[in-house]
């Protein structure tokens, strides 16, 4: 569920600082350097399950605690647990890495960069290639307007300033 939120963020990193967006209502603004963004701690887990950290964990057994597990929600959702991305800009070529809490955890599928940092374009394309397998999350989830536009397969709240901070959504 978290992944057009991941391709929203992962975008902007992409475009880069001070990047200009349009707003839904024709207007424009440029973007901070810094990005910020809050969930809760169940988002954290959806998440942490999507940017590429943890796609070698084998499905969990159903008779037995695996000792040797690297996905455990106790080591990272803690009381103030965080998910960051970092950019690295190494001579002309971007880098992402991710941490989670204050630990650096290397993509599984991209390490080719220093301290095995992903390249950004490659993350990029990691990540849009998850959500093509995921499929179409308008239908999938019902979602006739709001968080995803129509025609879209990131969230806008990361681009789009004039969005209201609520929508209300009837079952």
């Amino acid at each position: 569920m978290m992944l057009p939120v991941l391709k929203g963020l992962i975008q902007r990193f992409v475009d880069g600082p001070n990047a200009t967006y349009l707003n839904f209502d024709g207007t424009t603004f440029v973007s901070n350097t810094s990005i910020v963004g809050f969930t809760n701690d169940g988002q954290i887990n959806q998440l942490a399950a999507e940017i590429g950290i943890f796609d070698n964990e084998a499905q969990l057994p159903a008779t037995y605690v695996s000792p040797n597990r690297l996905f455990r929600t106790s080591n990272f959702v803690t009381m103030r647990g965080t998910i960051s991305f970092e950019t690295l800009n190494c001579a002309s070529e971007k880098f992402i890495r991710v941490r989670l809490n204050d630990a650096v955890y290397p993509v599984v599928s991209c390490q080719s960069g220093p301290g095995r940092s992903c390249p950004l374009q490659q993350y990029l394309q990691l990540i849009e290639h998850k959500l093509q397998n995921a499929g179409d999350f308008q239908t999938i989830c019902n979602i006739t307007s709001g968080i995803i536009p129509v025609g879209q397969e990131k969230t806008t709240f990361w681009t789009d300033v004039t969005l209201p901070y609520e929508i209300l959504h009837k079952p």
